[in-house]
């Protein structure tokens, strides 16, 4: 009985601690080609949908450049995204209240870079449809 008794707590205190250490994971950045020939205003276009869809605020500041901010709840991330008629990346600039450091970040992060990146294929696909 003793035994059953103290090893409750130390398996929650062990699957807690595990648990807290899994949400950071090493930042993505993104590089994809653009296997469709487009134009850089379409894959810009494609870009400023997908982002908006998603709840990310971008801005063009020149020709091949895109900032873009998502802030969910009490979470910031910036990233910068440039792009040409055959390639975008997506690239990590900073962040607030993700546990950034050494490389590593809250892996809600690389999931909000993953959707991004995902609706921008979809959007660039969409440029196919008359």
């Amino acid at each position: 009985m003793k035994y059953s008794t103290l090893l409750l707590p130390v398996l929650l205190s062990a699957s807690l601690l595990t648990g807290c250490a899994n949400h950071i994971t090493p930042i993505h950045n993104v590089t994809e080609s653009v296997s469709v020939p487009r134009t850089p205003q379409q894959v810009k276009k494609a870009i400023l949908i997908a982002g908006a869809k998603r709840g990310w605020q971008m801005t063009a500041p020149q020709n091949g450049l895109i900032l873009a901010t998502i802030r969910p709840r009490d979470h910031v991330a910036n990233i910068k995204i440039l792009y040409s008629a055959n390639y975008y990346t997506i690239e990590y600039i900073s962040s607030q209240n993700l546990d950034a450091a050494d490389g590593n970040i809250n892996r809600n992060y690389n999931r909000w870079i993953a959707n991004l990146d995902q609706d921008i294929k979809v959007q660039l696909n969409l440029a196919d449809q008359p």
